[in-house]
């Protein structure tokens, strides 16, 4: 193995070693119980943890969450069952909400790698390049993947290459799945003092 790949490995092991500390943060912060163990509340604590760096969702791993809430609900699994939740469906959903984001971060990635003038200007458009491109490398099922939602995947392109852009003028441009998280982390946090 490389170097560069020890390297990579390591910043990786730490930025999910962070994420897993950013879940349990949010969750103790915003005072969750036993009976806020769902996939909503658990995907707020994601989007909390989230960094800006490539690749943060196509590397994310559930057993990331999953460690990050065992920090704080060491029995969580048990407690899932025993309030008739499956730990597996929660895991499931999870797992599905990080992969259409991490679909999105690669076609966002993807639009971004195009001269500025090739690059769609609106959801249609992006869509239809988008699927374009996917099968001329013969990625069929993403191809299928991209055409379940219509449209969606074009505008989650265009937001995601929009704060790639900014972000390479030193513009933070905030996720909403993130303004919201933290907007309810605050008032949590913010109503207990």
């Amino acid at each position: 193995m490389s170097e560069s790949n020890i390297n990579n490995d390591e910043a990786a092991v730490e930025r999910y070693a962070q994420a897993a500390a950013g879940i349990f943060s949010y969750v103790v912060d915003c005072k969750f119980d036993e009976s806020h163990l769902n996939a909503s509340n658990l995907f707020l604590a994601i989007e909390y943890a989230y960094r800006r760096h490539p690749r943060f969702w196509r590397d994310l791993k559930i057993e990331t969450v999953a460690d990050g809430v065992s920090r704080r609900f060491p029995n969580w699994r048990q407690i899932l069952d025993q309030s008739g939740k499956r730990p597996n469906t929660v895991l499931k959903e999870l797992e599905e909400t990080i992969f259409m984001n991490a679909f999105d971060e690669a076609n966002a990635e993807m639009l971004l790698a195009l001269p500025e003038s090739e690059r769609p200007t609106n959801a249609d458009a992006a869509f239809l390049l988008i699927s374009k491109i996917l099968s001329q490398k013969g990625l069929q099922k993403q191809v299928e993947y991209a055409e379940r939602d219509g449209y969606r995947c074009g505008e989650e392109a265009l937001n995601g290459l929009y704060r790639l852009t900014q972000g390479q003028r030193g513009i933070t441009v905030e996720r909403l799945g993130t303004g919201v998280a933290r907007m309810y982390r605050d008032a949590v946090v913010n109503r207990a003092y």
